[in-house]
């Protein structure tokens, strides 16, 4: 189910399948990836890593999201959204919720996926 390549090589889907294709990347990374979210989050505590940390949130999760998507409170938007991302990899690669990895990934790709497209194109817009 994991066909999606690289999270820099994705491209862009339609704004109705924003959560859940952000999800599919995400429940899909590993490797290199999983390596410095772990270092990073470990780390968190000195300053310079905790400012790597910031700078790695912002440039890889809040930047692309603000892009794609657009309001007057698109900012905030995205910031919710890379939380609840932010949230899924602590769950997957800190806390290796061994429930969740068991589950089948079109579960939560379905169900977490409505949750960051429910913030990042709200239904009244």
């Amino acid at each position: 189910m994991c066909e999606v390549g690289q999270v820099g090589q994705a491209q862009h889907p339609p704004l109705q399948q924003l959560g859940e294709r952000l999800v599919e990347l995400l429940v899909c990374l590993d490797g290199s990836a999983r390596g410095i979210f772990l270092a990073l989050v470990r780390g968190s505590n000195e300053p310079q890593i905790q400012q790597r940390l910031q700078a790695t949130h912002e440039q890889v999760l809040v930047r692309p999201l603000r892009g794609l998507i657009s309001g007057p409170d698109s900012d905030v938007r995205a910031r919710l959204a890379a939380a609840l991302a932010a949230g899924l990899l602590h769950t997957l690669w800190v806390a290796r919720d061994e429930a969740l990895l068991r589950t089948d990934r079109a579960e939560p790709i379905s169900r977490y996926g409505a949750l960051l497209q429910a913030v990042l194109i709200p239904a009244d817009t």
